[in-house]
């Protein structure tokens, strides 16, 4: 498997004539894609060539409208669901006609309000939602890090109807970590993420604190899973002293400094790094997990495994030659990948970039 040159390319759509803050983007089956901007709680549709077609959504309360971007999907027809947290609402868009529908799902567990919602079949939603705990710890004295309270999330995923009735037990696992000082909750940046994909009828999850996947049906019986005990590294030190370096010299004053020293405490350091980040499913059924690398953007991997489960293959892809300041993996097509690229400047563009399967150079263009 093979990355090839930049096909196309967008800074975004032309008012205001550039990103917020991109939080990802998806194939479309026309060729054409989306581009999901969290900072101004907007879609944008381009088409292969990366001209502008249209704009869905808006910061706001009104039909059509986000209080806050989270999952987004594209589902048969080409139809957009976008679920809001906020407003607990699932709105459906399509490119040629607007807005489709938007339906506030009803509250059933106050403890467990979902942050993210996939559509799995025609009346089937993939729910996730998290329930967390502070471990006990003696209070620090007012002003002072030196003393960390961990948080642990656990993952709740759930099979629901449009009523949001469940149809399956519930699925729970190890979620991420942070660290609680008294200015506010700190990330921890070498915590685990919880992992999961939706696509064509398929889930795929994990918690992402070892290589162990698995996936669901339409009717979430398991159907496979994914061990790889070996890799499983230990944390670099040097890695480590570098992030922390870098974060400390990004953020003078001192309170920044001060977060900066907890989210390094011992407390929030692993043994072992998490060996995935994130997971991306292909339109040939075949599972992408992004190598876990740590970053002062949250979102960087360049490290590809790509699990093809037809040909009982692993390869790798690496995006080093496409690397700014940061990149991020937003989609797989058949025979391209759409990338988000960051430069120094934090300036974000949207990338078409040509892929090539080596075993099967004639796989046609979706």
């Amino acid at each position: 498997m093979a990355v090839g040159e930049v096909l196309a390319r967008t800074d975004g759509p032309p008012a205001p004539g550039f990103f917020e803050r991109l939080a990802g983007a998806l194939w479309m089956a026309d060729g054409s894609f989306l581009v999901v901007d969290e900072g101004a709680e907007a879609i944008y549709v381009f088409d292969s060539t990366g001209r502008y077609l249209a704009t869905f959504g808006g910061a706001g309360g009104g039909p059509g409208e986000f209080r806050r971007i989270g999952t987004v999907s594209v589902t048969p027809g080409d139809t957009i669901a976008v679920y809001d947290p906020i407003q607990r609402t699932l709105t459906r868009l399509h490119v040629s006609t607007g807005l489709l529908e938007s339906s506030r799902l009803p509250a059933n567990d106050t403890d467990l309000i979902p942050t993210d919602v996939w559509p799995l079949a025609a009346d089937r939603l993939v729910r996730r939602a998290y329930r967390g705990d502070v471990a006990s710890f003696p209070a620090p004295p007012t002003g002072e890090v030196s003393e960390v309270r961990r948080r642990d999330v656990r993952v709740v995923l759930s099979l629901m109807d449009r009523d949001e009735e469940s149809r399956a037990d519930p699925i729970e696992h190890a979620g991420s970590f942070s660290g609680m000082i008294p200015l506010g909750e700190v990330r921890a940046p070498f915590s685990n993420v919880p992992l999961t994909a939706v696509r064509d009828g398929h889930v795929w999850y994990g918690s992402g604190r070892d290589f162990h996947l698995r996936e669901l049906d339409t009717t979430f019986t398991q159907t496979r899973e994914i061990r790889w005990p070996d890799a499983a590294e230990p944390l670099d030190e040097d890695e480590v002293r570098e992030l922390r370096e870098t974060l400390l010299g990004s953020t003078p004053s001192p309170g920044h400094r001060r977060i900066v020293e907890a989210m390094f405490s011992e407390l929030l350091r692993p043994q072992v790094r998490p060996p995935v980040r994130r997971l991306v499913l292909d339109p040939h059924g075949r599972v992408w997990a992004g190598r876990f690398e740590p970053s002062p953007w949250h979102r960087h991997e360049r490290l590809w495994y790509v699990l093809d489960f037809e040909r009982a293959e692993a390869h790798t892809v690496t995006l080093a030659s496409h690397r700014a300041h940061g990149v991020f993996l937003a989609d797989v097509g058949t025979d391209r990948l759409l990338l988000i690229i960051r430069d120094a400047l934090g300036v974000e563009t949207v990338a078409i970039v040509a892929f090539r399967d080596r075993e099967d150079p004639s796989r046609p263009a979706r």
